[in-house]
C-alpha cells in the first residue's frame, strides 16, 4: 500500500502532467496555421520559396483555410503529451534538486535541459509525422507506412538534431521565463496584482519562447530537411549541405512566422499550465 508521502508525489506528477497535456493540445491548435507555413517555407525547393505571406495565399487558393490546418490532429495530439512530459519532467526535476548546493537559476536550467531531454522521446516521431503531412500538399503517410520503408530507425531519422535543439534550449526557456517573471510581475495578491500577473507571465511565456526559437531555429530546418527527405542523416553534415545547396539564407527561411506564432503560443502555454495546476491543487 502507497504511503501518504508517495501518494503526494504521485498527485503533484499527475497535476503537472495534466497540466502540461491541457496547455500543450490549446496552444499546438492555435498556433498551427503559422507551423504551417513555416514547414512550407522549410521544406521547399529554394527556387519555389516565396515567403510566408505568398506561401499563406497559395495554400489558401489551392487547399482553401483547411490546407492551414493539415495535418493538426498529430501535433496537436502529440504535442500535448510531448508538453505533459516536457513540464511533468521540469517539475520532477526541479524538485529533486531541491537540496543541491548549486544556485537557483542553475536548479532553473539544468531542470528544463532535463524537460527538453524527456519530451524529445515522445517528440521526434510527432514531428516527422506533422513535417511529412504539412509539407505535402497531396499525399500523406502514416507510421505503420514509414516503419515498413525505413524500420523503427526511420520513426527517429532526426533524433539527433532534436536533442541538440531541445535540451539546451528548452534549459534557456526555463531560465528566461523564470528570470522575465520576476521582472513583470509582483508578489501581491490583490485583484489589480493578479490581473497584472497574468498578463506578466504572458509575456514572459511569450519573449521565452521567441528567444529560444531565435536561438535554435538553424537546427529546426535541419531537423525538419532530415524528416521530410529521408536519404539525409546527420545533423552537421545535413546542415553543410544546405548551406552549400541553398545558401545560409536557407537555414533562416520561415523565422518570422515562427517567431510570430512562438509569442502567443508560448504565452498560452504557460498561463495554462500554471492555472491549471493552481486550479487543481485548490480542488483536488
Amino acid at each position: 500500500m502507497d504511503s501518504p508521502a508517495e501518494k503526494s508525489k504521485l498527485k503533484r506528477v499527475s497535476i503537472d502532467f495534466t497540466a502540461g497535456f491541457t496547455s500543450g493540445a490549446i496552444s499546438t491548435y492555435v498556433g498551427h496555421p503559422l507551423d504551417t507555413i513555416k514547414v512550407r517555407i522549410q521544406v521547399a525547393d529554394g527556387k519555389r520559396l516565396k515567403g510566408s505571406v505568398g506561401i499563406f495565399k497559395k495554400i489558401v487558393a489551392e487547399e482553401g483555410i483547411r490546407g492551414l490546418f493539415k495535418g493538426a490532429l498529430p501535433p496537436v495530439l502529440g504535442n500535448a503529451p510531448v508538453n505533459a512530459v516536457l513540464f511533468a519532467s521540469n517539475a520532477i526535476a526541479v524538485r529533486a534538486m531541491k537540496n543541491i548546493g548549486i544556485s537557483e537559476e542553475n536548479k532553473v536550467f539544468w531542470s528544463g535541459c532535463f524537460g527538453g531531454f524527456m519530451s524529445c522521446i515522445v517528440n521526434c516521431p510527432i514531428e516527422l509525422l506533422k513535417v511529412k503531412r504539412q509539407g505535402n500538399a497531396g499525399k500523406t503517410q502514416t507510421y505503420w507506412q514509414i516503419t515498413r520503408s525505413e524500420g523503427i530507425r526511420g520513426l527517429f531519422s532526426a533524433f539527433g538534431p532534436t536533442i541538440w535543439r531541445d535540451v539546451p534550449t528548452y534549459g534557456i526557456y526555463f531560465y528566461a521565463y523564470d528570470y522575465l517573471c520576476k521582472k513583470f510581475c509582483e508578489k501581491e495578491d490583490s485583484d489589480r496584482k493578479s490581473m497584472q500577473n497574468i498578463i506578466g507571465k504572458m509575456v514572459a511565456g511569450g519573449f521565452a519562447g521567441q528567444l529560444i526559437w531565435a536561438i535554435s531555429y538553424p537546427l529546426d530546418v535541419i531537423k525538419s530537411y532530415i524528416q521530410y527527405h529521408p536519404g539525409h542523416r546527420g545533423t552537421f553534415r545535413t546542415g553543410k549541405y544546405i548551406y552549400h545547396k541553398y545558401g545560409v539564407g536557407k537555414l533562416f527561411k520561415g523565422l518570422t512566422p515562427c517567431l510570430v506564432r512562438a509569442f502567443p503560443v508560448n504565452a498560452i502555454v504557460f498561463i495554462t499550465y500554471e492555472e491549471s495546476v493552481s486550479l487543481m491543487n485548490h480542488y483536488l
